[in-house]
């Protein structure tokens, strides 16, 4: 009996030792493959969208549109100290770390619900190697940081459930409330991680001694807006297209709430949703493949038969997010899905999980069961291969210096003294981008169309334009009534006569 026991003590030891070698290197394989692949793939410098605004923003602890992005700055500014590259690249280096950190993140989320290591990271790789994440980690952008957030959240309330031990809710509302100051889509999630939390102990959720210390911890996270009234009185650099001020409680509010956006929310009328519905669904369905999708709905449901109330948490904040962005009249809003491709990642691991059972199944008193399981493997891995083939074209900003160099023939072409209209949100911060953290040309005045009435900017050109010439970076048709534009082919910009 004594050597029974010694053995089967000593091959539960070995075992452990096994799950937790390979946990830690499923972790390290999870955040290394991924963040290896997008540094290949990593913008150079400045790109577009509100890279640019970020970028000179962090630099110089500045403030950028609503709703202010406080976390995302500070810790955007440490990147940018970084001893190598531009400060463009080193800001596109900190979307490529949050990135793989939150397929690290998934991973660890699959091996808690599935406990198979090599399906956990397959799967975690196929989102890591989806387009709508891959080309949102090699930019300067806030939301591979969301999503790493946001992982680590439903990590923690997951391991919550299992332990019950009020460290982890208090670790919760911290990082809920810094969450929020990242991106206030954060708001999103709060209806499934507050059912989740409900659902699952609200007697210790509710006792007066939490309550108190997580709303303590939740206004500790929160704080990080004190960037904004700090910063606006230090009176820093303008930043981006959209000027804010922050001069009382009330204009910290409407920049928290990003209420210059509110006209955007539901803005379409009833006829118009539908069609935002199905560019959604062809999203999603590029995004994962096709397959994915399918392999996704299993999954979601063999979810809801498993964990009840994890699956229902996760489909309340994909609701939320899949419906407010569908409703969301901005151009730029298909990234803004990324929550529901990440809620879609975990399904379909679930889903990976179902198929491995039904093999498991099929072939019980076979000679070599896991053999059979073993060749599903490769079926998994191949679709995460295929993400990764198919997507690198598209998602590849490695020579990409366009953004860059449109600035750059702006500033070379223009006279000294010259003032240049920026037509548009996204062409303004570029130009910044050179006067600010290149100190280049600080003789040219960038004029944020955005920024001024049109009875002003015609203002400033009647009474400068004998003495300065004015460029405009597009043909504008309201300008082009009142003045001949030229274009100038060097700059790819018209000279305002």
């Amino acid at each position: 009996m004594l050597g029974v026991s010694y053995a089967t003590t000593v091959s539960a030891n070995s075992d452990r030792k096994v799950r937790f070698l390979w946990g830690w290197g499923g972790s390290s394989l999870a955040f290394i493959l991924p963040f290896v692949t997008y540094l290949r793939t990593l913008a150079p410098t400045i790109y577009g969208l509100d890279s640019a605004e970020l970028t000179t923003a962090a630099y110089c602890l500045g403030l950028v549109h609503p709703p202010g992005y406080p976390l995302y700055l500070l810790i955007g500014h440490l990147f940018t100290r970084l001893p190598f590259g531009n400060v463009g690249y080193r800001m596109n280096l900190m979307s490529a770390f949050f990135g793989a950190l939150a397929i690290t993140l998934l991973y660890l989320l699959l091996l808690k619900l599935t406990q198979r290591l090599l399906l956990s990271l397959v799967a975690s790789l196929f989102l890591a190697y989806s387009f709508f994440f891959w080309s949102l980690s090699v930019m300067a952008e806030v939301y591979t940081l969301h999503i790493f957030l946001m992982a680590a959240l439903v990590l923690i309330v997951l391991t919550w459930q299992e332990q019950r031990g009020s460290r982890w809710l208090y670790l919760f509302t911290l990082l809920y409330g810094l969450s929020l100051g990242n991106h206030s889509s954060t708001l999103l999630l709060a209806p499934g991680l507050l059912y989740w939390l409900l659902a699952t102990d609200y007697r210790q959720l509710l006792r007066h001694k939490h309550i108190l210390v997580m709303l303590t911890l939740f206004v500790l996270g929160l704080s990080v807006y004190i960037y904004l009234p700090l910063r606006y009185a230090a009176h820093p650099l303008a930043v981006g297209a959209m000027q804010i001020r922050v001069t009382s409680w009330r204009d910290a509010l409407e920049v928290i709430s990003a209420r210059a956006f509110w006209g955007l929310v539901f803005a379409y009328r009833w006829p118009e949703v539908w069609g935002q519905v199905a560019d959604y669904l062809y999203c999603l369905w590029g995004n994962f493949l096709g397959v994915g999708l399918v392999i996704g709905v299993v999954g979601g449901v063999i979810a809801f038969q498993r964990w009840r109330n994890l699956t229902i948490a996760l489909a309340l904040m994909y609701l939320a997010n899949a419906i407010f962005f569908i409703g969301y009249r901005a151009g730029d809003k298909r990234i803004m899905f990324l929550p529901t491709y990440f809620i879609w990642a975990v399904w379909i691991g679930l889903g990976y999980d179902w198929l491995l059972e039904q093999v498991s199944y099929l072939t019980e008193g076979a000679a070599a069961p896991r053999r059979w399981q073993g060749a599903v493997y490769p079926l998994f891995l191949i679709l995460t291969l295929a993400a990764l083939v198919v997507n690198f074209q598209y998602a590849d900003l490695s020579n990409d210096w366009r953004t860059y160099e449109q600035a750059i023939r702006i500033f070379e072409t223009v006279e000294p003294g010259a003032y240049v209209l920026a037509a548009s949100w996204f062409e303004v911060a570029p130009l910044e981008y050179l006067h600010v953290v290149e100190q280049r040309r600080p003789d040219v005045n960038v004029l944020n169309r955005s920024g001024m009435s049109l009875s002003e900017l015609y203002a400033l050109i009647e009474s400068e334009r004998d003495t300065h010439p004015f460029y405009s970076t597009a043909n504008l048709g309201w300008l082009a009534a009142q003045y001949e534009l030229k274009y100038i082919e060097r700059c790819n910009c018209y000279r305002i006569r």
